[in-house]
């Protein structure tokens, strides 16, 4: 009776031992020792060792290891996070300037051209004279009688001179006076914001 029951108790004690490997070698976590998180290493918890490779624990003779040393997931990939571009260098302001000043003067220069081709070439000439009138009229606001009347005869004269010139001689006529009375309203503070808008205006 004594030997079965020894019999018996050694039976589930292998039994146990085996079942236990079982679950090792299927992955249970609860019985793997872990290394570091980002260690590549193999390891077990019975021998507490760690080895490169399943042929290393092999020439230390831990034989038993084979059913729990697994190797350990490889750290994610890292990412390639290309450096952020160096900021632009500070503009100097004298360079700034010269660049608003060069696309300020050459839209005064395509607006001059803009407005001579189009009362050279394509404005009636009958039109003329009451639109040219009307553009230098602003100029008479703020004159006296006498100096109002040298305007009118003055731009009456104009007129009647661009009207009897060739196409050409007008062309250039008509950069002439524009240039004159743009120099005229730049002198002013406020002639400067005026002129473009009654150069849009008077080219509608």
């Amino acid at each position: 009776m004594k030997k079965l029951v020894f019999c018996l108790v050694c039976f589930l004690f292998l039994a146990n031992n085996e079942i236990q490997a079982s679950n090792i070698y299927q992955g249970n976590v609860r019985t793997m020792t872990y290394h570091q998180p980002d260690c590549r290493h193999y390891g077990c918890k019975s021998c507490t060792k760690y080895f490169d490779s399943w042929e290393e624990a092999e020439k230390e003779g831990f034989k038993h290891c084979k059913l729990c040393i697994v190797p350990y997931p490889p750290p994610p990939t890292p990412v390639y996070i290309p450096p952020p571009p160096p900021p632009p260098p500070p503009e100097n302001l004298e360079e700034v300037i010269l660049r608003l000043l060069t696309k300020f003067l050459g839209l005064i220069v395509a607006q001059l051209i803009v407005f001579a081709l189009y009362n050279c070439f394509l404005e009636k000439d009958m039109d003329f004279l009451e639109r040219w009138k009307r553009f230098q009229g602003w100029l008479f606001a703020k004159s006296t009688k006498t100096q109002l009347k040298n305007k009118i005869t003055r731009s009456t004269s104009e007129a009647e001179k661009l009207l009897q010139a060739s196409k050409v001689k007008r062309f250039f006529l008509y950069l002439w006076y524009g240039t004159r009375d743009l120099l005229f309203r730049l002198n002013q503070f406020a002639g400067c914001f005026v002129n473009f808008v009654l150069l849009f205006f008077f080219l509608r």
